[in-house]
C-alpha cells in the first residue's frame, strides 16, 4: 500500500472519531473566518444540517450498507441515509462559497463524503442525499438569520 493510500485510510478512520472531525471543522472556521458574526452562522448551519440529517435518517430509515460486515470501521448502529458526516462537510463547503478558502472546503468536502463509501458505512446514495440536504440548511439559515439576527440590528 502506498503513502498516499495510508495517508487516506488514517484521515478517514480519524474522521469518524467525532471530537476529532468537530476539533477539524472548529479549527478550520477559526483559522479560516475571521468574522465571529460569520462564525456563528455556520455554527447554525451546521447544527441544522446535523439535525435535518438526524430527521431524514429516522424518517427513511435506511439500514446501513454495512450490517453484512464488510467495512473497514466497527459499523455505526444509526441509518445510513443521508451521511451525516458528508452534509456536515457540505454545509460547510457552502458557507464559503465565494470565499479565497472555498477550494479547500471542497477538496475536504469530497474527501469526507469519499472517506464514508470507501470505509464501507454509507452507499452513493447516502453521499448524494447529504449534498440535498446541505443547501436546505443553509437556506434555513439563511431565513433564520435574516428573520432573528438582521431584523434585532
Amino acid at each position: 500500500m502506498d503513502l498516499a493510500t495510508q495517508a487516506f485510510i488514517s484521515f478517514a478512520q480519524a474522521l469518524d472519531n467525532p471530537y476529532a472531525f468537530f476539533a477539524i471543522i472548529i479549527l478550520a472556521v477559526l483559522a479560516t473566518e475571521p468574522r465571529n458574526e460569520k462564525r456563528a452562522k455556520i455554527a447554525v448551519a451546521l447544527i441544522i444540517a446535523g439535525l435535518l440529517t438526524l430527521a431524514a435518517k429516522e424518517l427513511v430509515m435506511q439500514p446501513r450498507p454495512c450490517l453484512d460486515g464488510d467495512s473497514l470501521i466497527q459499523c455505526p448502529l444509526d441509518y445510513s441515509l443521508p451521511s451525516g458526516h458528508a452534509a456536515i462537510a457540505f454545509t460547510l463547503m457552502i458557507a464559503f462559497i465565494g470565499s479565497r478558502y472555498f477550494p479547500l472546503y471542497w477538496l475536504f468536502a469530497l474527501l469526507v463524503a469519499y472517506s464514508r463509501f470507501y470505509l464501507g458505512v454509507h452507499t452513493f446514495e447516502d453521499i448524494a442525499a447529504a449534498l440535498v440536504v446541505a443547501p436546505i440548511a443553509y437556506q434555513l439559515t439563511d431565513l433564520l438569520w435574516g428573520a432573528f439576527v438582521e431584523r434585532t440590528k
